[in-house]
């Protein structure tokens, strides 16, 4: 048979944990007197931190490591070098592309005038063909 759920149910980890502010605190530790789903749901969260606190993390041996890495097939392998060589190309476009939006402000600019201008001639005459503005 399943038990039901309970709306406090989601602030357990965070009572555990201490991360509650002092009156939700004192909400839940109310709540946890009177609820049995709560209960049960707070002893199985302090087992499992108790579980993870003893958890000691190991070294992979070197041997098993080296034998992991050269069962992946060669082609699924991605070289640190392919992805540092991308980086100076990115880098190189993004500058040339800065330093022609640049090039093409400065010569192609008036800045005492009201439109932009192409040469001689505007923009405006230039496409519609028209001499005088």
């Amino acid at each position: 048979m399943k038990m039901k759920n309970c709306s406090y149910e989601k602030k357990l980890n965070a009572y555990l944990d201490d991360e509650l502010a002092s009156d939700e605190k004192a909400e839940v530790k109310t709540h946890l007197q009177s609820c049995n789903i709560c209960q049960n749901t707070l002893r199985e969260l302090i087992s499992i931190n108790h579980l993870l606190a003893e958890y000691q993390e190991e070294d992979l041996p070197e041997s098993l490591a080296n034998k992991i890495f050269n069962a992946i097939p060669q082609q699924n392998r991605i070289s640190i070098w392919k992805i540092l060589m991308k980086l100076p190309i990115a880098a190189m476009l993004i500058v040339s592309l800065l330093a022609g939006i640049l090039i093409s402000k400065l010569t192609f600019s008036d800045l005492n005038s009201d439109y932009a201008e192409f040469g001689e001639d505007s923009y405006y005459t230039y496409f519609m063909g028209e001499d005088d503005v």
